[in-house]
């Protein structure tokens, strides 16, 4: 509850400061947003009933030639995700039905889906994990960083493409995957949450030595000479920060522990770019953020 009336308080406070900055620029959705406070009294998290997954179904079915007969793909919508409801109930209870069981192994095993619980939370160092790092670890197929073997003074024992995060995955750029590569850090000291940290972008992952800490070769974003105008959320728990679009070209070393989160990047201009910390933003102002920048 205490999350669900920050969102509608700082909501409140972005509407608020349109019609100040932006007189005139309001439209049906900043008054819609207001209501997701009690859709969720009513029909539990967002992620139960956002109209995402629907919006991009119809935008399959229009691509598809059809005769001109109106309202059947509304019908076959609803009737799909009423079908699919009861049956993820049904998978759900403890008395289903020996093949609805079966189905369920058979789901599980496909989408390598484990219902056991976690035993770890998003604090803990995933390193220290072993059955979660077996799982995500993946070494790379070089063996050479001039640069980073320059500022070690060594060559380093190992190096890797993947590693487990609390949430996904950190990576380097050349995974194929750029996003899981932006972090968001305190160069000095572990990460305590709530304390400002720095963006930057994962350029390497290694070892110095046998079983060692695994450790980051990590790029800053470059600061930008201006007033940060999301400075002022910080304290309401939206961690954010302007940053310049390009990277320093001096590579830190960093531990694990040092790492806050993944950070989501909203390019403003081809310069300006806005880092999110997505772990603060999960906890506290997601539905907030969905509004802002997806599109």
């Amino acid at each position: 509850m205490d999350r669900r009336e920050q969102f509608r308080h700082l909501l409140r406070l972005h509407v608020l400061g349109l019609k100040q900055n932006f007189p005139g620029w309001i439209f049906p959705s900043h008054h819609l947003a207001f209501h997701i406070h009690e859709f969720m009294d009513l029909f539990s998290g967002v992620r139960h009933w956002w109209l995402f997954p629907f919006e991009k179904l119809i935008g399959k079915l229009q691509r598809i030639p059809t005769n001109h007969k109106p309202g059947e793909f509304e019908r076959t919508i609803h009737h799909s995700f009423c079908t699919g409801s009861f049956f993820r109930q049904w998978l759900m209870r403890s008395n289903a039905p020996p093949i609805l069981r079966y189905c369920q192994k058979l789901l599980d095993k496909a989408y390598n889906y484990d219902r056991r619980p976690s035993t770890h939370s998003d604090d803990d160092d995933v390193s220290e994990h072993p059955d979660v790092a077996s799982r995500s670890i993946r070494k790379t197929t070089f063996t050479s960083a001039p640069e980073l073997t320059k500022l070690l003074g060594k060559e380093p024992v190992e190096y890797f493409n993947r590693i487990p995060a609390s949430k996904g995955d950190y990576t380097i750029p050349a995974e194929g995957a750029s996003g899981n590569s932006y972090i968001c850090f305190q160069p000095e000291d572990d990460y305590q949450p709530g304390r400002k940290w720095v963006a930057g972008q994962i350029q390497h992952i290694f070892r110095q030595q046998n079983n060692g800490p695994i450790q980051l070769a990590v790029l800053r974003s470059q600061s930008v000479f201006r007033l940060d105008p999301f400075s002022d959320f910080w304290d309401n728990g939206f961690e954010a920060k302007l940053v310049s679009s390009k990277f320093g070209g001096t590579l830190e070393v960093i531990d694990i522990k040092q790492v806050a989160a993944h950070t989501a990047r909203w390019a403003i201009s081809d310069d300006l770019v806005v880092a999110v910390n997505l772990c603060a933003v999960s906890l506290a102002v997601v539905p907030w953020l969905r509004l802002l920048t997806c599109p």
